[in-house]
């Protein structure tokens, strides 16, 4: 399970179901990392961040190229802290993914390489 927030529902599900599989408790329990299958492989990650502020609410798009997905999201938390003044608390990320990278280079010519 990925789980990057603080809303209430959504750890209380992680521990509901680590209870039913493991039969552990939250406050016997502690969460120390996470694993990636490809760790050396550097990969595109999308995040649909809203968050609110003073004006409203707003929703963007944003893309980064980290190692691993809690590698991303805390940039991504940084990177809304220096340039919106967002609070950690404000700020609420809909699911994230891989995005497939493409090709830097695409040759016009048949000649080119």
């Amino acid at each position: 399970m990925r789980i990057f927030a603080l809303e209430k529902l959504l750890p209380s599900h992680f521990w509901c179901f680590l209870r039913q599989l493991k039969k552990v408790k939250k406050a016997s329990s502690e969460i120390v990392g996470t694993h990636e299958k490809r760790l050396l492989t550097v990969k595109n990650f999308d995040i649909w961040p809203h968050y609110d502020s003073r004006s409203g609410t707003h929703i963007m798009y944003k893309e980064f190229r980290e190692l691993s997905r809690a590698d991303a999201v805390k940039s991504h938390y940084q990177d809304m802290a220096a340039r919106y003044h967002a609070h950690f608390r404000s700020i609420h990320s809909r699911p994230h993914r891989v995005v497939k990278s493409k090709p830097k280079f695409v040759a016009q010519c048949p000649t080119t390489f």
